[in-house]
Parts: C-alpha cells; structure tokens; sequence
C-alpha cells in the first residue's frame, strides 16, 4: 500500500514478502487478473516498490507500491498491483499517480514523440461488499483526445478454497482466513467450529504438500506458504486465543530468519499497540464523561450562585423597605411585603 507512514499490516508483510520471495507464484495471478497466458516457467523481475515526487511545499517524498513487477513472454510486460483490505476511494488517485510516476521515470523520446507506457494495473481486495466495482476505469481526458486507463479488480473472497488450487492461485493462500474473519468470535468459542477451522487448514497443507511432492511447487515456496498463512492468520485473529492456536500449532514458523522474526514482532507490536489504543480511548472516554459532569456541576454552580445573588439583593431590598416603612410609623405594613409580592415594588418606588 502506498505512503505507509505506520507500522503496516499482517497482509502488507505477507504480500511484500511473498513478492519479493516467491514471484513465480505471481503469474497464475496475472494470468487470472489480466487473462494473459504465461507459461509458469516465465521469467518475473521484482522491480524497485519506490519513487520520488515532490509534495506541496516541494519537498521530496517516497511514492511506495506493494508490488511493481515484469514477467517476460512473447512480449515482456509491466504490472503494478496494490493490496488493500477493503473498498477504498482514494485507491484509484493512487494507483494512477503511481503508474505515472514509473511510467515517467521509464518515458522515451523517439522522433519528437515522448512516450509514456502505464503499467498493467490491479487492485486486491481482501474485503469486499455487494458495491465493490468489478473493475476501475480512469477516463484521461487531454486537449488531443480521451484515453482510458483500466484498473482490474480481484476479490479474495470470490475465490473457494477449490477454485484457488484449480487456477493455481496459491498466492492467495495466506489471504483465505479473510472468508471467515466475521465468524471468527463464533468459532473462538465453539470447539465445533474451531474443529472445522483445523479441517480445512489441514485440507491446505495436504494439498501443498501433494504440489511440492509432483514437483509444482518449490520448498522454499511451500515453507513461505506455511509462514505466511500463519502470519496473516495470527494478525487478522489476532483478538482471539484459540483461532491463533491454530495457526501456531499447524503452521509453525517454517521460515525461522531474521526477516520472519521481525514479522513476528510486529505482529506482537500491533497487539500491544491495539491494547494501548484501546486503553487510551478507554481512558479519553471516562475524561471526556469527567468533563462533562464537570460541565454540569459548574452550570449548576452558576446557577446557585447566580440564584443566592438574587437573594441577598432581594434581602437588602426588604431591608430598605422595612427600615422606610418603621421610619414612617407604618410597622403595620411591613407584614404585607411577605404576603403581597407586588406591595415590595410599591414601596421601593416610593423610595425612589
């Protein structure tokens, strides 16, 4: 994803990496997305995920993208893909400005023409609703004339488990805990349901380790695989014990590197991270309901102060009253100020 400026996601780490270390498993992906048909033994060159461009104020910033990538057939092409974990509106400003800046980086000149060649681009989406669009289409309208710059569209969850080994789109492996994300409290807490999670789980590694066996999948590939799903799994469960036992117990950490601990340890970063955020707002939530008695309590200390104000004025009007009304032998009145409320009025206006 682009311009992270925090600690990132369990997905980011597991795409990145999975790019970076098992590219080959890219190309049934691209077949997929962009109907192409490269051989699986196709060439895939990981190109460098980062660009410079120059902000408002003109200073210069990294542009980051999850994967920028050449696969070398009949003909050699350019895909960008992003991976986002739900509908986004601003992905698309995204994906263009990225595809910009490579296709300038890359443009050539020949013949008084500058040649600009966008990448082929898609976005994954991990998550998806009923008004995910099933693709993007950038309209690029120019004094010469209109273009349009397709973005294709992948949804995870669309994907069974049976139409990901099919279509050999094992790059989606690590990313298959996302159909049962809103199940997950349920199946927490139902050792049936947890049982059925095992199952399945169970059903991938066979099936992985049958590819890696007839020789379709490298080693390497399947203990990246095994590390990765494991990942994903313990960061999207990661509110819930059991379901991450799962993935401890049947996953293991296969890949044990430096790059794998790391991974592990900002995964243990983001729970703790989660916890003090939500403590914290734990926290702004009692001070903000402190605050607002608070508020109250001084409204209701305005208004008895401003009501024991009107008091003593009161009492020293009666007293004016009354001292006027001895001095002019009408001691007989005086009992009216209490029992006639508008008499009071009377006699501070012949006071003056």
């Amino acid at each position: 994803m682009n311009d992270k400026s925090n600690i990132g996601t369990p997905y980011d780490d597991a795409f990145h990496t999975m790019v970076q270390r098992a590219p080959e498993l890219l190309i049934p992906l691209v077949n997929e997305v962009f109907q192409e048909n490269f051989q699986r033994n196709a060439e895939v060159i990981v190109q460098s995920s980062d660009l410079p461009s120059v902000d408002g104020k003109n200073g210069v910033l990294r542009r980051f993208s999850d994967s920028l990538f050449s696969i070398k057939g009949a003909e050699t092409k350019l895909f960008h893909v992003e991976c986002e974990s739900k509908p986004d509106g601003s992905i698309v400003i995204r994906m263009v400005e990225y595809g910009f800046h490579k296709a300038l980086r890359d443009a050539r000149y020949e013949e008084g023409e500058l040649i600009v060649e966008m990448p082929n681009s898609a976005v994954i989406f991990l998550r998806h609703h009923q008004h995910t669009p099933d693709y993007f289409r950038v309209r690029i309208a120019t004094p010469g004339g209109d273009c349009c710059y397709p973005i294709q569209v992948l949804k995870v969850g669309q994907y069974s488990l049976e139409d990901i080994f099919e279509k050999e789109l094992l790059f989606l492996l690590p990313f298959h805990v996302f159909a049962y994300e809103k199940d997950l409290p349920a199946i927490n807490d139902d050792p049936e349901r947890l049982s059925e999670l095992v199952n399945v789980y169970q059903s991938i590694l066979q099936k992985i380790e049958k590819l890696c066996e007839n020789g379709n999948l490298s080693t390497n590939s399947e203990e990246l695989l095994h590390s990765m799903m494991r990942h994903v799994l313990n960061g999207v469960a990661r509110n819930y014990d059991k379901v991450r036992k799962v993935g401890d117990t049947m996953l293991g950490r296969v890949i044990d590197d430096d790059f794998t601990r790391m991974l592990d340890k900002m995964n243990e970063a983001r729970v703790i991270i989660k916890d003090t955020e939500t403590k914290l707002n734990d926290i702004e939530s009692k001070l903000s309901d402190a605050e607002t008695k608070l508020g109250e309590t001084e409204t209701k200390l305005g208004e008895t102060e401003t009501k024991l104000t009107e008091a003593e004025r009161k009492a020293e009007l009666i007293q004016s009253a009354v001292e006027y009304l001895s001095r002019h032998g009408r001691t007989d009145q005086i009992i009216k100020i209490y029992e006639e409320p508008d008499f009071l009025e009377t006699v501070l206006h012949e006071i003056g």
